[in-house]
């Protein structure tokens, strides 16, 4: 009887609890000891490899040959990304775009109904989906371009963990998120930028991956589109374009000109370019024989690049495509109401891959709602902006329940510099004045709250979706208001936002004007924020296991590159380290802070105690505990950046041991 990934992730488990004679008959004697030993020894790995198979080791948790025929049961993870664009999909029902590969994946899967992301900023988004956290727990808090970037540079993430665990894993195009070592990739092809939307190379790309992909597999692949510049057609993509005449302005702009209906035709041309380039990589699946047993997640990464969309904290911003197809889903064409987020991606992807989910992670696996299940579901959602580029520093906070939202402006009274960024670059001069001149007053008073916000924004999204009339001054919706602001102040400590505390938001401030003189912007000056967001008692240092390096796949796909070694790992601030020698000659890097204030919380504390138990489960005899023997000192002190991952949920009532066994 084939076995599928949730099956055998239950019965290791039941293993680790009690030898059971019905688990033996299932999976065999021989197979039952050897899956005995691994649990015992402190390893969970979810990765398999033929007999034959070359193995790529990675020494935090060294790979264990187990029978074949368990890598065949295991789930490949298509992970799709297209940049810029809201739920503007025929499948979702807006009435111009056309998008019928889109629409019938979301026919043979499940279409969230209320998916949103954690900023709206394309690294801060994708750091989320990559670690499961939300920026002011990974530190991504700006675009990677600006040299903003993570805490760490081993925070766990989908990369990591899953490659840990057998998977090959690869990214075509972008990664956007700093430090890029973070990211252990066997096959990586950027595909160049902005100008050029070849969807047809991306699909072949991913399918000579695919092909020679001998084990499960994660693969990313990054679509341009809809990002701006707006290209109505390239390679005769889309065939037949949209004209301004065949378009409404999107609604959540509230404006109307010639400009805006041209734009926003364009924008829906770059969608229908999109969906054909899907429709080729669907069929890249097929025609590599694995569509039966791979999840693929579409998504867009944040909102479109269009008047209160991206870079804002609104609807238009924040909310997003979901769609999810996996031969384990009850049935086709499921719709899901429930909140869901970004940061639900991780824990999804190692549940369905049977790998261990670090705890304390802020999401939840999505798994139940793919089966179709109800489980109990989350009723509020969060968000958050910081900055993208230093031009639109406006730091907010944000949750929303099932029918209201409420935005916390942090800089409330202060003139929104987003404001002028977009109205600036995206339409003519004075415009968006001239028009608003002659909208209606609900508009007007919108577009003024965009420019210098209150500090408290409250909308009802059941009848005003696209977030036009603030009632936070409303006495009627007192008690809503103050419900949510706890709600909101009481996520904020749960996951311990940095900007809580307000030395650290007038410090951030402070950095960022910085990088103005003269009326010009300094890009590549270096952000401190990761020094001095947390500085709360300093908590016992953890060794940090350094990487080996990974060969990368040698795909000869069209166009690709072939790159040579993995770099080797180095986290941030590397100028200064203690390497500490394990006499088995494996050495562990020990973070040194800038500041005896400095810390790590309690998520990282517990993914790095785990692997310590690990090393210690495997370390020869005579050596320590720790497995260290003996230490030294390079470089200048100064040294490694230290900083949160606290979850969501309580992290200090949350075991490194759970009762059901291993569990980072």
């Amino acid at each position: 009887m084939k076995r599928t990934n949730h099956q055998i992730v239950v019965a290791l488990l039941a293993a680790s609890i009690d030898a059971t004679k019905s688990l033996k008959k299932e999976i065999g004697m021989k197979h039952h000891i050897l899956l005995l030993a691994v649990l015992l020894s402190g390893l969970l790995p979810a990765g398999t490899q033929a007999a034959d198979a070359p193995l790529v080791q990675d020494p935090n948790f060294p790979l264990i040959r187990l029978p074949a025929e368990f890598d065949s049961h295991r789930t490949n993870i298509l992970l799709i990304t297209s940049e810029d664009n809201g739920a503007h999909l025929g499948c979702y029902g807006d009435p111009y775009v056309r998008t019928p590969h889109l629409d019938k994946l979301a026919g043979q899967g499940v279409r969230f109904a209320n998916a949103y992301v954690t900023q709206a900023g394309c690294s801060q988004s994708r750091a989320s989906i990559f670690t499961g956290l939300y920026p002011h727990q990974n530190g991504q808090i700006g675009l990677a371009t600006h040299g903003l970037r993570m805490y760490r540079g081993d925070t766990p993430n989908i990369f990591s963990e899953l490659k840990r665990a057998g998977y090959t894993t690869g990214i075509i195009g972008k990664i956007h998120v700093n430090p890029k070592s973070a990211f252990p990739l066997d096959y990586h092809h950027p595909m160049g930028g902005f100008s050029h939307r070849d969807v047809a190379k991306e699909a072949n790309c991913a399918r000579a991956f695919m092909q020679q992909a001998d084990k499960p597999f994660l693969l990313m692949v990054n679509y341009k589109d809809a990002h701006r510049p707006f290209i109505r057609q390239q390679e005769g993509r889309p065939a037949r374009p949209l004209e301004p005449g065949n378009v409404d302005v999107l609604p959540q702009v509230g404006l109307d000109t010639p400009n805006l209906r041209k734009q926003t035709a364009d924008y829906y041309n770059c969608m229908m370019r999109l969906d054909d380039g899907i429709g080729m990589l669907m069929q890249a699946v097929k025609d590599a024989g694995k569509w039966d047993n791979t999840l693929v997640v579409y998504l867009g990464d944040h909102g479109a690049d269009i008047l209160r969309g991206k870079r804002t904290s609104y609807e238009g911003g924040v909310k997003i495509p979901l769609i999810a197809s996996w031969p384990g889903c009850a049935t086709g064409g499921q719709v899901r109401t429930e909140l869901v987020s970004t940061i639900d991606l991780m824990p999804t992807f190692l549940e369905l891959a049977g790998v261990a989910v670090p705890p304390g992670l802020p999401g939840r696996s999505l798994a139940p709602l793919l089966r179709g299940d109800s489980p109990a579901w989350r009723t509020h959602l969060f968000t958050e902006y910081h900055l993208h580029s230093g031009d639109n520093y406006y730091p907010q906070r944000t949750v929303r329940d099932g029918r209201y939202k409420l935005i916390h402006n942090l800089l409330a009274g202060e003139l929104n510099p987003g404001y002028a960024f977009t109205n600036d670059r995206f339409v003519e001069k004075g415009e968006i004045e001239r028009v608003l001149a002659k909208a209606p007053p609900h508009v007007r008073a919108a577009y003024a709250r965009l420019k210098n916000a209150p500090p408290y924004e409250l909308y009802d999204l059941e009848n005003d979706p696209w977030e036009f009339h603030d009632l936070a001054a409303d006495p009627a919706c007192g008690d809503i208001l103050n419900r949510l602001k706890e709600d909101l102040l009481s996520w904020r400590k749960r996951t311990e936002d940095p900007l809580l505390d307000p030395a650290n938001l007038a410090r951030l401030t402070g950095e960022v004007a910085a990088r103005w003189t003269s009326g010009s912007y300094k890009k590549n000056m270096h952000w401190e924020y990761p020094e001095y967001f947390f500085r709360a008692a300093r908590t016992p240092q953890r060794a940090v296991p350094r990487r080996r390096r990974h060969e990368r796949l040698d795909i000869g796909a069209e166009g690709s590159r072939r790159q040579g070694p993995y770099p080797e790992h180095r986290a941030p601030g590397e100028a200064g380290r203690v390497v500490r020698e394990r006499a088995d000659g494996v050495a562990p890097l020990l973070p040194e802070p800038r500041s005896h204030h400095a810390r790590q919380t309690p998520v990282h504390h517990r993914h790095l105690q785990q692997r310590a138990v690990v090393a210690a489960a495997h370390a020869p005899r005579g050596v320590p505990a720790d497995g260290v023997s003996r230490a030294r000192v390079h470089g200048r002190r100064g040294g490694k950046d230290l900083s949160p991952h606290g979850g969501e949920q309580s992290t200090r009532s949350v075991g490194w041991l759970s009762a059901t066994g291993f569990q980072g």
